[in-house]
């Protein structure tokens, strides 16, 4: 049943009706509001009035409030009340009431300006005005409470769950009609506000969790006591009851009813009598008894409800999940870590083990020519000196013309060797055999080094997950309740509600919202909650994700022309954004030109793309598009990489470059020129592509080029003035491929490829 005929955000109140029959409930509720008092003073009344009553009907409200605080003993402060209303009722009227902020202000505005023109009235001095100030904070604050409680009853059938923030609304709004029974004493002296407290208390411990229970059992006490000089010990029994019957409603309502009984049992020993107790034991045992009467159905619809309502709090699981996936990531890196450093250790160590220096060969060659020689001693040890100095000038011959002959040997080595020609073949075969185990030792000791670059890489991307599984992403539980209730206030009804802070500082919301609800204006209204730019991403299996629309956007254009006589570019470009608002922009020039260039430079690019898009950070994708490209499994390969990316969030850029020709930047009227400092990948075993950081912002352009456009002769001072355009990024890209073909006499020596980017304001 509807309690209010609820204002729809815009739409002004107008001029006042007729009483209906919907108006009955929501006027005998104001009634009760009105009833209820603290310290003497009745804003409950007027808040909830201003919160949920149609203010079609207010004059109806009006006096129905009135009439609740004179049946409670307010009559004199009448005046006050009625002002404080009829003010808003009129800055309803005239302003928007739906607002979060300003409604509450207004709200809590009207009460001080009538609780202070009252006391200034009467003379109460300053007493009086510092007494209605703090009257209208309260009234401010339960706007807010009676405003959630309102909005999720209104909406309660087309609503999956809600936040503990809006049980806790909903429990003060019961406790402040409980209170409004006050004063009401049955037959027997039993008291029909207390009654009805301790009913609701053992429906709360019955049907949530343990820590709603508690919360639930203090709301209730507290405001359903305020006017009660014992209201701290109401507020313990009530909470300890509810705590104590939620651990024994295994056993249904009795365990609920028992539990409360145990929770009035506790305030009796603190207080050393039952006859201290704020209520009595007829109190007691009437609402255990209606409650235990009650028939299980009711019990089981009210079940339902809160079972729907309370969202379970999966902090504990997610953290000890969180932590778990950490710790074994962190042990995968370090075993990534230690297989890399075994394998460059034992690489270095079988590297000196077989490493071979002149007196290796000398002595290889000793022992095959000039053992048992008749001239043996007198050469190796009688002319030692004589004999290792020529021994060394072939050495240096060899490595120079790559050959030792007969005629190439010392004159004086010459005319006293007596296996001069056996001497020439065996240098000769040695040497080629310690030029072959250098080869092979160096080729083993590269494709080491390459799997311990690898395994490298491994440990550095097991090591960047645990660090964003640990501190990557935060569940920001309370603007999740914020979303729901605001996308309940604008009637659209949504089920789950994720709301995600990740490591680079931006928001994301998943939601998934009814069939046929308003998605379309999702965005504007994550927007005002949020006080962030948000915009619709994608949806998938009924789940819509948003993210904070960055600040920056890209506007980019790719242009490329073939080598002549060749119908394929051995280059390639593209750019693409990922997930995280980063922009990408990528050049890859394969070695060659053709079909073979262009496997090598498509292989490195798509690696490079499929490791960002799956979330590995651009320095460790150069690394593994290096190692891809230096394994060599059939013939020499290499691509220059030119990779640039920048944050569309902050407008932090990284260039990453290798082999790769210059970028050249262009900030107002200053231009910078960024160029690599590290071979092509694939050239050696560890990538040495460190990037370049920079900012940029509203109007900076990039000009990304292959080595073919800087190589082939364009003047530098043509291309930066060609970044002075103000056309689109595409438009000028064109126009620079076009214009250093023409330069180059309408053929080009080598592929060229262009990539213009310009980067925008949104």
């Amino acid at each position: 049943m509807k309690i209010t005929a609820e204002k729809t955000t815009g739409i002004r109140p107008g001029a006042l009706r007729a009483p209906q029959i919907n108006d009955i409930l929501p006027t005998a509720l104001l009634f009760l509001a009105g009833r209820a008092s603290v310290l003497g003073l009745y804003p409950f009344g007027t808040a909830m009035f201003a919160a949920l009553y149609d203010k079609k009907a207010g004059y109806l409200g009006i006096i129905s409030m009135i009439l609740g605080i004179a049946s409670r003993g307010g009559a004199e402060y009448s005046v006050q009340y009625i002002l404080s209303a009829v003010l808003f009722w009129l800055y309803s009227n005239v302003f928007d009431s739906s607002s979060r902020f300003w409604a509450p202000a207004a709200c809590g505005l009207c009460m001080l300006i009538s609780g202070a023109g009252c006391a200034l009235y009467m003379g109460t001095g300053a007493g009086g005005v510092l007494m209605s100030a703090a009257e209208s904070i309260l009234a401010a604050f339960l706007y807010v409470v009676f405003r959630k409680a309102g909005v999720f009853l209104n909406r309660r059938n087309r609503r999956s769950k809600v936040s503990q923030e809006e049980l806790v609304c909903l429990c003060i709004t019961l406790g402040t009609l409980i209170s409004g029974l006050g004063g009401i004493i049955l037959p027997f002296g039993i008291t029909l506000s207390y009654i009805a407290a301790a009913y609701a208390v053992m429906s709360v411990a019955l049907n949530t969790s343990l820590a709603a229970a508690g919360c639930g059992g203090l709301a209730i006490g507290l405001v359903s006591s305020m006017d009660d000089p014992d209201m701290l010990v109401i507020m313990a029994v009530f909470g300890v009851g509810a705590i104590m019957g939620n651990m024994l409603k295994m056993i249904g309502k009795y365990g609920a009813a028992t539990g409360f009984i145990g929770g009035c049992i506790v305030g009796i020993l603190y207080l050393g009598s039952s006859f201290e107790m704020p209520f009595s034991l007829g109190d007691i045992i009437v609402s255990t008894l209606l409650f235990v009467i009650t028939p299980m159905s009711v019990h089981d619809a009210v079940g339902a409800f809160l079972e729907k309502s309370i969202r379970r709090d999966p902090a504990q699981t997610d953290v000890r999940a969180r932590e778990f996936i950490t710790a074994r990531l962190e042990r995968s890196a370090d075993a990534f870590c230690e297989l890399s450093r075994t394998l460059r250790i034992i690489s270095d160590r079988r590297l000196n083990m077989y490493r071979r220096d002149a007196g290796d060969i000398f002595d290889e060659i000793c022992s095959r020519v000039c053992q048992g020689c008749s001239s043996w001693s007198k050469c190796w040890s009688g002319d030692l000196r004589a004999t290792c100095r020529n021994m060394l000038i072939l050495l240096d011959m060899m490595e120079t013309k790559g050959i030792c002959t007969i005629s190439t040997l010392p004159t004086r080595f010459r005319e006293h060797c007596l296996r001069a020609e056996m001497f020439v073949t065996e240098f000769n075969h040695v040497y080629e055999l310690y030029k072959k185990d250098q080869l092979f030792r160096s080729e083993s000791k590269f494709a080491r080094d390459l799997t311990a670059e690898q395994y490298e890489s491994f440990a550095m991307i097991a090591a960047e997950l645990s660090q964003e599984v640990e501190n990557g992403f935060t569940f920001l539980e309370d603007v999740e309740e914020r979303v729901i209730s605001g996308l309940d206030e604008h009637n659209i009804p949504v089920g789950d509600v994720s709301v995600i802070e990740n490591g680079s500082g931006t928001v994301e919301v998943y939601l998934s919202p009814a069939i046929g609800a308003r998605t379309g204006a999702i965005p504007q209204i994550l927007s005002d909650i949020l006080s962030l730019p948000m915009a619709f991403d994608r949806s998938e299996k009924g789940v819509r994700r948003y993210i904070q629309k960055p600040r920056l956007t890209a506007d980019w254009g790719i242009s490329g022309v073939c080598r002549r006589n060749s119908s394929i570019s051995g280059d390639c470009a593209f750019c693409f954004t990922s997930e995280d608002s980063h922009f990408y922009a990528l050049i890859c020039d394969g070695m060659g030109s053709g079909p073979s260039a262009l496997k090598e430079s498509r292989m490195s690019a798509t690696l490079i793309r499929r490791f960002i898009e799956a979330g590995v950070s651009a320095k460790i994708a150069v690394k593994l598009a290096n190692s891809a490209l230096a394994l060599k499994f059939d013939r020499e390969s290499f691509s220059t990489i030119d990779l640039f990316s920048i944050d569309l969030t902050t407008g932090q850029a990284d260039i990453y470059k290798a082999g790769a020709a210059e970028t050249i930047i262009r900030r107002g009227g200053d231009v910078q020129t960024v160029y690599s400092q590290s071979m092509p990948a694939g050239v050696m075993s560890d990538a040495a592509a460190k990037p370049t950081r920079t900012l940029f912002s509203d109007g900076d352009v990039i000009l990304m080029m292959s080595d073919g456009l800087s190589d082939g002769g364009v003047p530098k001072d043509w291309l930066k003035n060609q970044l002075r355009s103000s056309a689109d990024a595409s438009v000028m890209a064109k126009r620079i491929t076009d214009g250093a073909l023409k330069k180059k006499g309408g053929e080009a020596d080598d592929d060229m490829s262009v990539i213009v980017i310009r980067i925008l304001e949104q």
